[in-house]
């Protein structure tokens, strides 16, 4: 069984790699937010799951720029993937 704190780390990153959760911009963290809380709140609620949830945003912004468009981070993360597998 796996421990709420990996279920929130695929559940955030299945939100990321939805298309549909970015727009021209880069990524809508209000649709990553919507995709999270239900699911998550059964774990995390309130003043938790918030912190965790920026944790996680900020680390995302950290690692791939605040701008980054969907298309940029697939392509990068497709890359990473071919040349550490």
């Amino acid at each position: 069984m796996k421990h709420k704190s990996e279920i929130f780390v695929e559940t955030f990153f299945e939100a990321v790699n939805n298309p549909d959760n970015w727009n021209e911009k880069g990524i809508d963290w209000n649709f990553i937010d919507a995709d999270l809380y239900a699911p998550m709140s059964i774990f995390y609620s309130g003043d938790k799951y918030v912190w965790i949830f920026e944790d996680m945003a900020a680390k995302f912004e950290t690692q791939w720029g605040e701008n980054v468009t969907f298309e940029e981070y697939i392509k990068a993360k497709e890359k990473w993937y071919a040349e550490n597998s």
